[in-house]
């Protein structure tokens, strides 16, 4: 049996508060309200509905229904809701297939592991729950067969993805690469290189250049564009900054471990088992016997001749709950003058890693483009800030939830906003540098800096006359910047709910969608293509070769068959008034970019406004009615070929605000399609998420009032200097402080940016603390309290006259008073004391339980404020022996193997007569 963690326990409250970074602390605004550059609700509803189940809207119906519960409930209501729906699952199940790399095509494509799952209901998260406080070797998981496809999709339900990147590890290994010239050693590197990706995102030959320790890109260069995150990741994981040999670092590889091998011969006396009883994946000998090779294998720690994917396993497992338990903790933090910048727990630092590699993909799928450039660090502070702050502070703490951090992502204040055209600031580059860093000036030359520096003359010496508002596209993104396509499977996906076609398969075959199109678009098919998320010239055509004429590729009816089927009826029951042509293009333009409204202005450089366009195309008037029109399917179909080409259907990033023009006739592909029939559908996941109770009727939907803030509450957490902070223990940190272990948390309450505490008060009828910006306050009067002091492992009482210090937690009881003066403001109950706190939880009762108060101030911010140690720059040592290795000179792939046919060149033969040479050049 393995440690286990559960969902609701032994989270330590150190991680669920923490939230800041060095550079972007101490910002003393705060706010509740929305931001002043967001582009409104109807535009928030079109952006996340495809990034939550990656699909277009349904029309202005499911948008304006959406829209309402957003001004009704708020938006992070509405995207738990969302989240809530089977959609969901389905969108970020095939998300996360995509980012395992999981290949679809040759011998390596795993059509079983990831084919149709073997359980056809909903079990909640319980395997996922089973397989993450279990062994790989402890049995099978109760509730029948099950594959990868099974443990994906609940591990989404659980809302934990580490049983995910556990078990694929396995499954991982399970495909070796194969041809008959393959050796044992090509098939550890082709397994180390996709695992690195997968896993780490690191790649050795980079290392020697770029990693958490040193950059030749750092400070030193007086233009530091290396941020890492502040561990030695890599020295935790290879023994040094710069990695080792790659042979060693893959030797865990090895396909010893599969029910067969031919390269590598297997311990035929060891166990053979199915991790956790895993159908389709493979069988593994539980050890391997001494490698035939005789390479130590090295990958958190030395495992000897007899290391395998176990010991991966197991490394990743116990990261996960020392993460858990502890946070990622960092010892030496004063560097003492021994080399080392911060030493870490080497299975922690690996599961941190996963971590921050899972935020950064799904970061970049929810804004278009990632944290970090090709060498696998953010390239300023602003990317390092985001990217650090969500894994350490919200990904890792709330137990590797998706929904936390894509809820965290989506409310932010980068997300919808105005695009340049509307934009109320004084310029529309007004965003940090995230998206498009690379169009930073050089601060080392002019007009940031003096002329006539140069390299050898120390730091340069800055321009007192230039100032960032002079060229802010040189010191900032804007909006527009933040536009991106949208993946290959949302887009397919997008075209599917709407037409009522064929769904793209997770493996394509020569039918609709073919595995050409996908592939041509950018779908990940194998790692010698791996796809792609850019606008590509050759996608488009091939794009448009399928979708140009939207013929539908069955001979099923499809939604474009339904509109004009439906014409008749309609026109028959409003006899003075048809269905013209401009009906159909609003209610076809609504249906396939959520949006039916038609401009009659003469865009600039053109000779013609979309109304005429629209009319050259039909050959008629928009007002003539539509039964009259010639060849009006085919027409129509055109039509929607070229909706389905615009960067409308095809981009993200930027959608219109208002509701748009609402269509007299509309079609559906099934329900629910009106409004009522999607409030009825969400109303249980809202009413479950929001607390509030939904009547839905043919247009609109009236929600129950809110449950007030319980009196007193905002006296004693006042904005500004206080916040509620949900957490997803269940307070046994808390009640036991022996069980976990408490640091001061790195939070600041009074920001309200993604990179620190900010955002809408949660809910407090959820678990969580008040955390309030009080260090070095004093207790004028209390009765009741309770003070747990940092460090310390029991509670005693609160008595007047204390000050109170960063780290302390107050246990207030209902009835209980208190009354704390700061220099920044007072935290006080009201007379009669403090109220109940009745948390609402999975079982039927309710509980009632004390209130907590969380002080935090300026000390608890020393360890994001201490700046980051300078790089350092690889020695001629480690360069010499990293110049040395066989992947330097063929690839990560190593050496090719030897040729037993005669005549034929010997590789390993050629590169010792070549080595004398090379010694001289060196």
């Amino acid at each position: 049996m393995r440690t286990k963690i559960s969902s609701p326990t032994r989270i330590p409250l150190r991680k669920i508060l923490a939230g800041a970074l060095a550079t972007l602390m101490l910002i003393t605004s705060f706010s509740r309200a929305a931001y002043a550059e967001d582009n409104g609700d109807a535009s928030f509803v079109r952006q996340i509905i495809p990034l939550l189940w990656g699909r277009k809207p349904k029309g202005l119906d499911e948008v304006r229904l959406w829209t309402d519960l957003a001004a009704n409930l708020g938006r992070e209501a509405v995207i738990r809701s969302m989240m809530e729906q089977p959609e969901f699952i389905d969108h970020w199940a095939e998300f996360f297939v995509d980012q395992l790399r999981v290949h679809r095509e040759t011998d390596k494509a795993q059509t079983l592991c990831f084919g149709a799952g073997r359980r056809t209901t909903s079990d909640g998260g319980a395997l996922a729950r089973w397989v993450r406080d279990h062994e790989p070797n402890a049995g099978s998981a109760p509730g029948g067969s099950f594959n990868m496809t099974d443990l994906l999709r609940s591990s989404l339900e659980l809302d934990d993805l580490s049983p995910v990147y556990r078990a694929y590890l396995f499954a991982l290994v399970s495909k070796p690469a194969t041809g008959n010239q393959i050796t044992e050693r090509n098939k550890r590197d082709d397994f180390g290189v996709t695992f690195a990706s997968v896993y780490i995102h690191r790649q050795m030959l980079c290392l020697s250049c770029h990693n958490s320790e040193f950059s030749i890109s750092g400070s030193s260069t007086y233009w530091n564009r290396a941020h890492p995150m502040w561990g030695s990741f890599e020295r935790s994981l290879y023994s040094a900054p710069s990695g080792i040999d790659v042979t060693r670092a893959h030797a865990v590889f090895r396909t010893a471990v599969n029910e067969t091998s031919n390269t590598d011969p297997p311990d035929m006396s060891a166990p053979l088992v199915r991790p956790w009883g895993m159908e389709d994946c493979g069988s593994f000998r539980t050890t391997v016997p001494t490698d035939p090779e005789g390479v130590d294998a090295y990958f958190t720690q030395n495992f000897g001749r007899r290391g395998s994917i176990w010991n991966v396993e197991t490394s990743l497992h116990n990261g996960y709950v020392t993460l858990a338990r502890d946070g990622l903790i960092r010892s030496n933090p004063d560097n003492n003058g021994d080399g080392v910048r911060d030493t870490l727990n080497n299975d922690a630092a690996f599961a941190f890693m996963v971590a921050a590699n899972i935020v950064n993909q799904t970061w970049s799928e929810v804004m278009g483009y990632p944290l970090t450039i090709p060498n696998y660090f953010p390239r300023n502070s602003r990317q390092l800030g985001i990217l650090w702050i969500l894994t350490e502070f919200n990904f890792v703490p709330r137990g590797w939830s998706l929904k936390e951090l894509v809820v965290k992502i989506l409310m932010s204040e980068f997300f919808n906003r105005k695009t340049p055209l509307t934009t109320t600031g004084a310029t529309a580059y007004d965003l940090p540098m995230l998206y498009d860093p690379w169009v930073e000036n050089d601060p080392r030359f002019p007009p940031e800096a003096l002329a006539g520096w140069t390299p050898t003359s120390g730091p340069p010496t800055r321009n007192p006359m230039h100032t960032p508002a002079m060229d802010p596209d040189r010191h900032n993104n804007a909006m527009s910047e933040i536009i991106h396509r949208y993946s290959p499977r949302s887009l397919l996906y997008s075209v599917s709910r709407a037409l009522d076609w064929p769904p793209p398969p997770r493996f394509p075959s020569s039918s609709y969608p073919s595995s050409d199109l996908m592939k041509a678009i950018g779908q990940f098919s194998r790692d010698a293509e791996p796809g792609f998320r850019s606008v590509d010239f050759q996608g488009l055509l091939q794009w448009e070769s399928i979708h140009g004429t939207c013929t539908e590729p069955t001979t099923s009816v499809d939604w474009i068959n339904r509109l004009v089927a439906a014409i008749p009826a309609y026109d028959a029951a409003h006899p003075g008034s048809p269905v013209t042509l401009q009906d159909l293009v609003i209610t076809t333009k609504d249906w396939l970019i959520g949006d039916g409204q038609i401009s009659s202005t003469v865009p600039a450089g053109e000779t013609a406004s979309e109304a005429t366009t629209l009319e050259n195309h039909f050959g008629a008037p928009l007002t003539q009615q539509a039964s009259t029109v010639s060849m009006l399917e085919t027409k129509l179909r055109g039509f929607c070929g070229v909706l389905v080409e615009t960067p409308h259907f095809m981009l993200g990033g930027v959608q219109s605000t208002g509701l748009g023009t609402a269509p007299r006739l509309r079609v559906c592909n099934g329900t629910p399609c009106t409004y009522q029939e999607i409030c009825e559908v969400i109303k249980p996941a809202v009413e479950r998420i929001s607390g509030r109770t939904l009547s839905c009727s043919a247009g609109a939907v009236s929600v129950s009032a809110a449950r007030p803030l319980p009196p007193g509450f905002s006296v004693m957490c006042p904005p500004g200097v206080c916040n509620y902070v949900q957490w997803r223990g269940d307070l046994e940190c808390l009640a036991d402080p022996l069980k976990c272990r408490r640091t001061i948390p790195v939070c600041d309450p009074r920001c309200a940016r993604i990179d620190c505490c900010g955002g809408p008060l949660s809910q407090i009828d959820r678990p969580g603390v008040m955390l309030g910006w009080a260090e070095g306050g004093r207790v004028m009067d209390v009765s009741g309290v309770e003070i747990l002091p940092h460090n310390s492992k029991r509670y005693v009482p609160l008595t007047r006259g204390r000050i109170l210090r960063a780290g302390d937690i107050l246990r207030i009881r209902a009835g209980a008073r208190l009354n704390l003066k700061t220099t920044y403001a007072t935290f006080k109950t009201m007379p009669e004391g403090m109220p109940r706190q009745v948390l609402q939880t999975a079982v039927a009762t309710p509980q009632e339980r004390p209130w907590l108060f969380l002080v935090t101030g300026p000390s608890a911010l020393k360890l994001a404020a201490r700046p980051l140690k300078p790089p350092r720059v690889a020695s001629r040592a480690q360069m010499k022996r990293i110049l040395a290795q066989d992947w330097q000179r063929y690839g990560e792939a190593g050496a090719p193997p030897k040729r037993a046919t005669r005549g034929a060149i010997d590789e390993d033969r050629m590169a010792g007569r070549r080595k004398t040479p090379e010694k001289k050049e060196r």
